[in-house]
């Protein structure tokens, strides 16, 4: 499962849609990597989020108007990835959460079929 970050999510996202196929044992095995690789995006939003910072004070530095720096560090690759890694926190966050949701339904299940 060695790939980039947006590879690893496409993948997951492609094994969810069919969640039933997987089991109570498979969706809670992905579960726990999704949480693992949450761990990784996170702390991928932090260092770009850093390095967007470093551009926004360098503009700052070099134009010394506030407003303008920010529009320039706006339209800079290190926004563009920092929104990037944003997005993919929403899209695993949002499959950890699906993911919890179905292995309640299915403990409720098995509750109901005990009594």
């Amino acid at each position: 499962m060695a790939g980039t970050i947006r590879d690893i999510i496409q993948e997951k996202a492609a094994l969810l849609q069919d969640v039933d196929v997987l089991g109570v044992a498979g969706a809670a095995k992905e579960l726990v990597e999704l949480s693992a690789l949450l761990a990784s995006i996170n702390k991928e939003v932090t260092d770009r989020n850093f390095w967007y910072n470093q551009l926004c004070n360098e503009e700052l530095k070099r134009t010394s108007v506030a407003a303008k720096a920010k529009i320039i560090a706006g339209a800079s690759q290190e926004w563009r990835d920092w929104q990037e890694a944003i997005g993919y926190q929403k899209a695993t966050l949002d499959m950890i959460r699906a993911l919890k949701y179905f292995l309640r339904r299915a403990e409720d299940e098995i509750r109901e079929v005990k009594y």
